[in-house]
């Protein structure tokens, strides 16, 4: 018995698809079903090449074709009988991503918009982290204080001077208790 296998476009083209090679990747991808996958050019020039491949996972919809002259570089190709199972598992993973966005988009954003300006450490929060928790609540962040600096989140540390800056822009000057209040305490 020989199963079949095709491209993804040859695929998309025979069922007529909306969707596009690219996009099925690297939904794939994203998804655990692919990955990239590197070698050395055979040519001797060292420069390293890259593919993708399907992962164990993703062998369930297709093979790892190898490709010719080459022993470690393959080309994904699909199962014709198993396609549409493929593009009903990657249409639920997008629809997934839809409606998590929605979620995000229907959070409150308490910060939109703001510039906030960020010195010292905190204990229950990274400045990395807090950064990206501002950027998930509409906030800009700032890396100095200027007359667009609407917030300065100050933690341990000596500040005097970014403080009196802050104070003559007339930006909120928040301590760690009052960002804590605003932007919760990370689940850990």
């Amino acid at each position: 018995m020989t199963i079949t296998t095709a491209t993804l476009t040859a695929l998309l083209d025979e069922h007529s698809c909306s969707l596009d090679a690219n996009s099925i990747m690297r939904v794939m991808m994203r998804y655990g079903l692919a990955e990239d996958a590197e070698y050395i050019s055979t040519t001797g020039s060292g420069e390293v090449k890259r593919f993708r491949r399907l992962t164990d996972e993703g062998l369930n919809y297709g093979i790892n074709e190898a490709s010719s002259g080459h022993d470690i570089k393959t080309s994904p190709r699909f199962y014709i009988d198993t396609f549409p199972a493929l593009v009903s598992l990657v249409v639920s993973y997008l629809q997934k991503e839809s409606e998590e966005m929605q979620l995000q988009a229907s959070k409150p954003k308490p910060l939109a918009g703001k510039y906030i300006a960020v010195f010292g450490s905190f204990t229950l929060i990274g400045r990395n982290e807090l950064r990206g928790r501002i950027e998930e609540l509409g906030g800009l962040n700032a890396g100095s204080i200027s007359p667009k600096t609407d917030i300065v989140i100050f933690g341990d540390g000596d500040h005097r001077e970014r403080y009196q800056k802050a104070k003559g822009y007339n930006a909120e000057i928040w301590d760690e208790v009052r960002m804590i209040e605003v932007i919760g305490v990370p689940s850990r």
